[in-house]
């Protein structure tokens, strides 16, 4: 009696395991970098990613902040919209700002990018943060991802296992 072999070309029979984990450089040396899902990895190379401390207004840099990889987007401002002598008014915000060419940067973050291209949506407008779920800032794997208010992002800043085991959202 023959043993029949599985069809190796039918692909429910494929083990399909990554072959690698996906890295994402924050420096040019390859000294630091995040990981990253397989299928936001070819979508993430586009772009040059840096090292970038959270933004604390009022409170001074301090060795524990946690780095996150960003990017600079770049926006134009249309001609007739800035003043003579590098002045530009936002009109979001009524501030003025002094730049050299009609251009003002912003800076992205990779969770977000991650988390806006997974189509998840936040349960609620509070909910505009993202949370990385085991507190790796190093890890952006979609699994690892989720949204967040900041009550919940400032009791995960350790990880889940900071508050007795569970760090589950509440919705």
């Amino acid at each position: 009696m023959l043993r029949q072999l599985p069809d190796i070309f039918d692909p429910r029979n494929w083990e399909l395991k990554p072959q690698h984990e996906c890295r994402i450089y924050g420096d040019d040396n390859a000294q630091s970098w995040g990981i990253v899902s397989e299928i936001d990895y070819h979508f993430l190379i586009q772009w040059k990613w840096s090292w970038t401390t959270p933004n604390n207004p009022g409170c001074a840099k301090r060795r524990s902040e946690k780095l996150y990889l960003r990017r600079v987007v770049e926006t134009q401002i249309e001609p007739g919209k800035f003043q003579a002598g590098g002045l530009w008014t936002n009109p979001e915000t009524g501030n003025i700002v002094r730049f050299r060419k009609p251009r003002v940067q912003q800076s992205v973050r990779m969770h977000t990018v991650i988390m806006l291209r997974t189509d998840i949506i936040p349960p609620t407008p509070e909910y505009n943060l993202v949370d990385h779920i085991d507190g790796n800032e190093r890890n952006y794997t979609r699994e690892n991802l989720r949204w967040a208010d900041y009550s919940l992002n400032n009791s995960n800043r350790f990880g889940k296992d900071a508050r007795n085991g569970n760090c589950s959202s509440s919705s």
